[in-house]
């Protein structure tokens, strides 16, 4: 049986994630193009207000704080950070989440049992590997393909 592989800096790499703003997944993410309205406002305490993707609304309810890096729906309730919004948006779990998020910020994964750094570019062919699979212990048996 072969292992399974864990990421060792998970915690890591989930913390950098949530530095970066919403609008940035819009540069990554042609599906997501509708983030560019919140705009580029680093450091500022200001809000942005668009229209909630989650729901159906004339009037936009979807707040971002640009310096808390959070957002909130007053029409439909759901409230979150940059990973979260993306798993909503998404429909993924957290491992291909943090997979795709990883290669788009160009963010470093390093592996259980695996002294060596998985380069940003070695991220697409992880989680070409993992896609579709929902949670990563779905098939126990497989290795990455390198």
């Amino acid at each position: 049986m072969k292992k399974k592989r864990i990421i060792l800096n998970l915690g890591e790499v989930i913390q950098e994630i949530k530095t970066h703003d919403l609008w940035e997944l819009a540069l990554y993410f042609p599906q997501l193009f509708f983030l560019k309205k919140l705009g580029n406002r680093k450091g500022s305490s200001s809000r942005s207000f668009i229209n909630c993707p989650f729901h159906k609304e004339k009037t936009p309810s979807f707040s971002y704080v640009h310096d808390g890096r959070f957002w909130h729906c007053f029409g439909c309730h759901k409230t979150g950070n940059t990973l979260e919004f993306f798993m909503e948006y998404e429909q993924v779990d957290l491992f291909p989440a943090v997979l795709k998020l990883a290669r788009a910020f160009k963010i470093p994964i390093k592996f259980k049992n695996d002294d060596r750094e998985i380069a940003p570019e070695h991220t697409k062919k992880i989680y070409e590997y993992y896609e579709g699979w929902g949670a990563p212990d779905q098939k126990e048996e497989n290795t990455l393909p390198f």
